[in-house]
């Protein structure tokens, strides 16, 4: 049975033209609310969200002759499972007997950062959630849980390596994150890999775009702007990465699932990695989903790019460096797969 959440109200007789619906992610402010969600007519008194995994938070509004009015209460959504399994490496999975339905997450491992002066931020390993998934109670189901893929080293010019795929047997298949890409002034620069998020292109004299993500998986990286300036941050599940310019980008947002809040980053899975600075400007914070900042953490100093955090499918950080001190990408976060039902 697939989670949802459920709003209720009376209607008091006065008028009401049409009820209007808000979900986010953060709690919702009447005086500058996120885009209606969802509108409800005049007659109905309820309504339901199929797919709650994305936001914890509703609130209603009610139209009465053209004026929209706040309803008081705001309603936060627990989203919790009878029962999850977590699989934070490869395994096998048997179907408990009577179990026909699951509801499944897979995360695939985050692509490493790229390396010199202004590496590009890691993509997030793809973030597949899929509902209702049909599975034959005793069937034994094989699980991968994809690895990090490793950062750039400081010792030549390389993009990270692209993160590897994880999977729930055959039936659902999350790609792992592109590799940043690496930092060179003038001339060809390895260019950052596609994946389920694309790697950030490293600071480049050449104008260079982030790599592909994978549509319904996550989103492409950040490019540069060809003038020797900050790199691109990592795709993430849930937005683009930040294109450098003076300063460089910042890794895509995750995606939240607030049913798995003792998992990943806090519930949020598919950050992707900040990009290096160069010579000059601040480094990229990483995404929120476990996504590696990258060299100097938001600053001007150097260093290597941080690591994705591990089991979130964060993309590596991109390393931060000079003329006279090269420095490495960040390792990808590793991936994993959780599977959830309710009696």
């Amino acid at each position: 049975m697939a989670l949802s959440v459920k709003l209720t109200w009376t209607d008091y007789n006065f008028g009401a033209e049409e009820f209007r619906v808000y979900r986010d992610e953060d709690p919702i402010d009447p005086q500058n609310p996120p885009a209606v969600y969802d509108t409800v007519g005049p007659d109905q008194r309820e309504w339901t969200d199929p797919t709650p995994a994305g936001a914890n938070y509703y609130r209603l509004s009610v139209v009465v002759g053209g004026q929209e009015l706040w309803c008081d209460d705001e309603f936060q959504s627990t989203g919790l499972y009878d029962h999850v399994v977590a699989f934070v490496s490869s395994g096998n999975w048997t179907v408990p007997a009577g179990l026909t339905s699951v509801d499944v997450l897979v995360v695939a491992g985050g692509g490493g950062g790229g390396s010199r002066q202004g590496g590009g931020g890691g993509g997030a390993g793809g973030v597949v959630f899929q509902t209702g998934v049909s599975v034959t109670p005793d069937d034994v189901i094989p699980i991968v849980v994809g690895a990090g893929g490793a950062g750039a080293p400081n010792t030549a010019l390389g993009k990270g390596q692209s993160g590897s795929n994880s999977s729930f047997g055959s039936l659902i298949t999350a790609i792992g994150g592109g590799g940043g890409g690496a930092a060179q002034s003038s001339g060809t620069a390895p260019q950052p890999l596609p994946g389920g998020s694309g790697g950030g292109a490293g600071r480049s004299g050449t104008n260079w775009p982030g790599g592909a993500g994978t549509p319904g998986q996550g989103h492409d990286g950040g490019g540069n702007t060809g003038a020797n300036e900050g790199s691109g941050g990592g795709g993430g599940a849930g937005e683009p990465g930040q294109a450098g310019g003076l300063n460089s980008g910042r890794g895509g947002d995750g995606l939240l699932f607030p049913w798995a809040a003792a998992y990943g980053d806090g519930g949020w899975f598919g950050g992707g990695g900040g990009g290096g600075g160069g010579s000059s400007g601040v480094s990229g914070l990483g995404g929120r989903g476990g996504g590696g900042a990258g060299g100097g953490n938001g600053t001007t100093a150097n260093g290597p790019g941080a690591a994705g955090l591990p089991n979130t499918g964060g993309g590596g950080g991109g390393s931060q460096g000079s003329a006279s001190s090269n420095n490495a990408g960040g390792n990808g976060g590793s991936g994993i797969v959780l599977i959830a039902w309710n009696d």
